[in-house]
């Protein structure tokens, strides 16, 4: 029976005050074990009504899901697909039919060694189906798997991922949870911590070592216990600060007091930090939307994930407007989009209510020709003829959207290429696609830009930072309608269903044991994994921590990470009620304020050119036609770059000549001008010196970078983690080379290589 005031009289046979007459507590007593039985009737109906209560609420919305999957299943079929998402239970359902799965068995035979990173972060049904594999491979002689990971930064379960499985899988028990295979494992603990300096270490080993004891599940006890015992390293000093505000109201109060609380903390730290050296994380992105409009009005630079967002610049808007707009002449709400962006980038005087009014309910290309009058001359026929990637090109130039570098219009016409690339070159789905892709895409943003940061706990796991704030109170139980299978139950009388998914918030409890060990089971799931991310977040400084929390009104109860803070030092015996800051540590930098003038190298013009500009001519009556392999090294500025790649060392000269000779791409009458080329390269007083014997040379690499472009620059010195950049250029001398080399070492030092020189 579920707790209550009444349940517990009963229990205690309570039935009657102090003061009653013997002849009414005697009538009582004498049918109290009546009493304790028609009670206990009436928990078990009251119970079961619960029940059918919670299971019809839900009904509904799973019969919903379950017409939507009928009709995903159909489309499916006609398609002759399936969706990615299907595939580890596909396996899981094929491995529990067969002994030996064919596609393991195959792969089992190709690789012996396997390592898996973030290992508290897999599904159960993954690693179940990765098991055969592995255990098939682990059998044969000189093989290995590795796991890495820390449950304590296990913050996916609602993708699948089970802390639990890792603290099974890295305890001392030798079960077939701990490890299911036939060979023993052997446990190693990283005990020092590498990242933070020693104040941050040592408060967070005191912090997370007491909030252990508040587990309401005790098996996660020890994870913090013993896990939070971390050697501090050579890095001295640091400083930790909690900063506490009065109890707060509402989200509104909270959305005006803890911006203003992290603005001040910002001035603060500018004295001794860079911008770009502070993150402030936040558990929602509401909260860090909220943060961002404050300083972005406070006139502090920021980056965060919502700036990033390519769908939010209003260049790019004002261009899928305008392709919505091309798309459908009818549509007005393109149209204001359009005409409300060109009001201001045109400096337009006239009554901005009477230029939209006057020509938002034209047709388009009365539209384009009133434009003329204000230096806008676009022919919207020609995107008819273009393909789409040109097209938009046209749309930047005809409205002078840009002549600088754009972030934004470049990585937004790197989609537009990607398009081209996977669908169609025309405009054939092309809204479509961004519509389906626009939430997602973000440019790749520089370590070096001078602004602070602004990230989600999630999206900061695995980075670190010199300087974290962490504001606001992280809520330990809060879930946004919490969902459980209710299992076990009696088909026949539930008509079919023998588990059902239904509402999993507290009311669960009063369907009985079993309603309320599913509750006590997520609650108990939920507090470890709020207690992760709190653990995330105090981990990723690197020098100095802040954190802004809310006293709440409520006593005695722990329902926040304000009251974890506030239970913590009041067993330090350092809490008091009237203070509101706790310091630990020294606030003072250790080490300078980096003052050198070192800044990300940008490029300074929006390349795009018309194709018309391009001067492509057809060659007719030439060799060049006939001769195809000849064809691919002829040109003199071809021939160099290929011939420098075979040259490693000043000694390779005279074998590449012989080489290219003697494969016919040579010919005798330009032997000596080549070679003389080419020696005057290798020998140069300033060259001589990346072309001596025993250096690490790469030639014509293929690097991937962040955006998915492959960049090949021709020459690499490399002496451990410092490069020099070499690139041959003929003909005459273009900006453009210039913005290439830049490109080359901007991309090497994100791949952590000193940029030595770019020649």
């Amino acid at each position: 029976i579920w707790e209550s005031s009444t349940s517990r009289n009963v229990e205690q046979r309570n039935f009657y005050g102090k003061n009653k007459p013997e002849r009414i507590t005697s009538a009582i007593d004498g049918i109290s074990d009546q009493l304790v039985n028609m009670y206990g009737d009436v928990f078990r109906v009251y119970e079961k009504f619960k029940l059918n209560e919670l299971i019809l609420k839900n009904l509904v919305p799973l019969a919903v899901i379950n017409t939507i999957n009928q009709a995903l299943g159909e489309i499916k079929t006609n398609n002759n697909i399936r969706l990615n998402a299907e595939f580890n239970q596909l396996i899981s359902d094929h491995l529990i039919n067969e002994p030996a799965a064919f596609i393991y068995e195959k792969l089992g035979e190709r690789f012996k060694y396997f390592f898996i990173d973030e290992m508290q972060d897999t599904s159960g049904l993954q690693w179940q189906n990765l098991i055969p594999l592995i255990d098939n491979a682990l059998s044969a002689e000189e093989a290995g798997l590795m796991l890495v990971g820390d449950a304590k930064q296990a913050i996916y379960r609602w993708r699948g991922g089970r802390a639990e499985q890792f603290i099974s899988l890295s305890s001392d028990l030798n079960d077939y949870l701990a490890n299911p295979f036939q060979i023993s494992k052997n446990l190693q603990h990283l005990e020092t911590n590498y990242r933070s300096h020693q104040e941050i270490i040592n408060f967070n080993n005191d912090f997370f070592s007491h909030i252990a004891t508040h587990f309401s599940n005790e098996s996660y006890t020890d994870l913090y216990k013993l896990g939070n015992e971390q050697n501090t390293n050579s890095k001295e000093g640091g400083y930790v600060r909690l900063e506490f505000t009065e109890s707060l109201r509402n989200i509104e109060l909270r959305n005006e007091v803890f911006p203003e609380l992290v603005h001040k903390t910002i001035m603060e730290l500018l004295e001794q930090f860079d911008p770009n050296e502070i993150c402030i994380l936040v558990r929602k992105k509401k909260e860090g939307a909220a943060i961002a409009r404050y300083l972005t009005e406070q006139g502090v630079d920021i980056v965060s994930s919502e700036t990033l967002l390519i769908k939010n610049n209003t260049k790019v808007h004002f261009i899928v407007s305008l392709l919505s707009m091309l798309a459908d002449d009818k549509n007005e709400e393109a149209k204001f989009d359009v005409l409300n962006f060109l009001y201001d980038h045109l400096g337009i005087t006239l009554e901005k209510h009477q230029f939209l009014e006057g020509l938002i309910h034209c047709e388009n290309e009365v539209i384009f020709n009133q434009l003329k009058a204000h230096g806008i001359n676009y022919n919207s026929q020609r995107f008819d003829e273009y393909s789409i990637f040109e097209g938009v090109e046209d749309m930047i130039r005809s409205f002078h959207l840009t002549t600088d570098s754009d972030a934004f219009l470049q990585f937004f016409m790197d989609f537009v290429f990607d398009y081209t690339q996977r669908k169609s070159q025309k405009n054939i789905s092309f809204l479509a696609y961004w519509e389906e892709k626009k939430e997602k895409l973000n440019i790749v943003n520089s370590e070096d830009v001078k602004a602070v940061r602004i990230m989600t706990i999630h999206k900061s796991k695995g980075l670190e930072f010199p300087v974290v704030i962490f504001p606001y109170n992280l809520d330990l139980y809060y879930e946004r309608e919490p969902k459980a299978w209710y299992k076990d139950l009696d088909a026949e009388h539930f008509n079919g269903f023998d588990s059902i998914l239904v509402d999993a918030s507290s009311g669960i409890k009063k369907t009985g044991q079993h309603g309320t060990a599913i509750y006590e089971k997520q609650r108990g799931e939920k507090e470890l994994d709020s207690f992760n991310l709190l653990y995330v977040c105090l981990t990723r400084a690197v020098e100095q921590l802040y954190v802004l929390s809310e006293k709440r009104s409520s006593k005695g109860s722990i329902g926040s990470s304000g009251d974890l803070f506030i239970d913590f030092l009041s067993t330090k015996e350092r809490w008091e009620e009237d203070l509101l800051r706790y310091e630990f540590g020294d606030k003072n930098r250790i080490g300078s304020k980096n003052t050198s003038d070192t800044y990300p190298e940008t490029q300074l013009g929006f390349i795009s050119s018309s194709w018309k500009e391009h001067q492509i001519h057809i060659v007719a009556n030439s060799e060049l036609l006939w001769d195809s392999e000849r064809n691919q090294a002829i040109g003199y500025g071809n021939l160099i770059h290929e011939m420098m790649a075979e040259i490693n060392t000043d000694d390779d000269v005279e074998k590449t000549l012989e080489l290219y000779m003697n494969k016919g791409f040579l010919a005798n009458s330009e032997l000596n001008h080549i070679r003389n080329q080419i020696v005057s390269i290798v020998t140069h007083p300033l060259l001589k010196a990346y072309f001596q014997p025993g250096l690490l040379i790469i030639n014509e690499r293929e690097i991937l970078t962040e955006s998915g472009q492959v960049v090949i620059p021709d020459r690499l010195v490399i002496e451990e983690q410092k490069v020099t950049v070499i690139d041959y250029k003929t003909g005459k001398p273009s900006k453009n080379h210039q913005l290439q080399i830049n490109n080359y070492a901007l991309v090497l030092q994100k791949m952590n290589f000193e940029v030595l020189e770019k020649i």
